[in-house]
């Protein structure tokens, strides 16, 4: 565990705008299998150390939540500590539009509550599954594997990525 005083790695990475659904090229796994499977080998080993709130953060910022059978155990203790967790949607602006700054903004409010829902539908689904989203003027494709969103309605369907905060 990092430091109390330090910033969580992952989440360092997450809000930089890092896909926490992509999978390694080498083992072919997603990071929330490998920090999964650690947990395992160390409970297996009898060792103290927990790497549940970090499987957790990660869950709430949007790692798909299907994982082999052999680690159902962990997820099944994640499910049991669950508490309701509150969550914010965001998208990434760096090109300006609408004279925004660059950096992350909030969802509008009923459209934060609609990708949640989607999103919840696609923890259950096919990882690769993409929904559409109508937000105000706009429908979007919003693909949660890849954590991005692109605006189907323009001529330029500007990809944009996306963040799920768990608070």
């Amino acid at each position: 565990h990092p430091p109390a005083s330090s910033k969580h790695p992952v989440k360092v990475c997450i809000d930089g705008g890092a896909n926490i659904n992509e999978v390694d090229p080498e083992t072919g796994l997603t990071p929330f299998i490998q920090v999964a499977q650690h947990q395992l080998r160390l409970r297996e080993a009898g060792v103290k150390d927990d790497l549940q709130p970090t499987l957790r953060m990660m869950l709430n910022s949007g790692a798909h939540q299907t994982v082999p059978a052999h680690l159902q155990p962990v997820l099944e203790d994640l499910k049991r500590e669950d508490d309701r967790v509150v969550v914010r949607w965001m998208y990434w602006v760096g090109d300006r539009v609408d004279g925004k700054e660059k950096g992350w903004y909030d969802y509008a409010a009923e459209a934060g509550e609609t990708v949640e829902a989607k999103f919840q539908r696609w923890q259950q689904s096919s990882f690769d599954e993409k929904f559409e989203v109508k937000s105000g003027y706009f429908t979007y494709k919003v693909d949660f594997a890849n954590m991005t969103q692109q605006n189907v309605d323009v001529e330029k369907r500007t990809e944009r990525k996306i963040l799920r905060h768990g608070q």
